[in-house]
């Protein structure tokens, strides 16, 4: 018996690759994301937890909206 796996002998075809999407409004902040894909793929991709993930983007956005909405005021060059 080997231990190998052989990757060609399958008898079904591969899921798709997992799609997503981060849409932002700026005007509003108000975020979309949209995910298709495989459920397992899917949870991965929500639970990453590296410095290029989804969840470290939004963390870092909401915590920018935080800041915003303890009155740092409105972000004005000519003043």
């Amino acid at each position: 018996m080997s231990d190998e796996f052989d990757y060609t002998d399958r008898d079904y075809e591969l899921e798709e690759p997992l799609a997503a999407n981060l849409m932002l409004d700026a005007e509003t902040r108000i975020w979309k994301l949209e995910l298709q894909g495989p459920a397992a793929m899917i949870l991965f991709f929500l639970l990453d937890h590296s410095e290029s993930s989804i969840t470290n983007k939004l963390w870092t956005e909401a915590k920018f909206d935080q800041m915003m909405k303890f009155d740092l005021g409105e972000l004005n060059d000519d003043a």
